[in-house]
């Protein structure tokens, strides 16, 4: 049986899975590989999209919410596996691939906050999702300013790209 939770468990839980995205937002956590061949890359994509078929078939056998929650889930950790090898395949250097990392990883788990929302006990589901969503300006504010300093500095000459 699936329960209800309080706002506040989903706040804090939504809470957490956002901050734990954007500390790694600028993507160096995931991003420690060397450059990967191309056999590597097209050999990791297609185990992914096998993960990922596996755990849609997973959340086919929930019911309620708890299947979208599973779906959500599946998805952004596909979408975020994807962004993270694409990051390796590109090489460490390239900036705009680690910067999408952040921003997959950001909007994942705002999708999964905002579906645990649902199960917030009555009117406070609105309530859940202005966090999520203030919990998510924020995260992407955060992130924004951290590529912005990057940008300036490699603007005044202070750092190579």
């Amino acid at each position: 049986m699936h329960r209800k939770l309080g706002i506040a468990a989903i706040t804090f839980s939504m809470a957490s899975t956002i901050v734990s995205a954007v500390s790694g937002a600028d993507g160096s956590e995931a991003v420690t590989a060397i450059n990967m061949t191309q056999s590597e890359y097209t050999t990791e994509k297609k185990q992914m999209l096998a993960d990922y078929n596996l755990a849609k078939l997973h959340c086919k056998r929930l019911t309620n919410n708890a299947k979208n929650i599973c779906f959500a889930e599946a998805s952004g950790a596909q979408k975020v596996g994807l962004a993270e090898l694409e990051a390796r395949y590109k090489g460490v250097a390239d900036d705009a691939a680690r910067r999408n990392v952040g921003l997959v990883k950001t909007e994942a788990a705002f999708r999964i906050a905002k579906e645990k929302c649902y199960d917030s006990i009555g009117s406070r589901d609105e309530q859940c999702f202005k966090m999520a969503e203030n919990i998510k300006a924020k995260a992407l504010e955060h992130f924004s300013a951290k590529s912005k300093s990057l940008t300036e500095t490699i603007a005044d000459g202070s750092a190579k790209p």
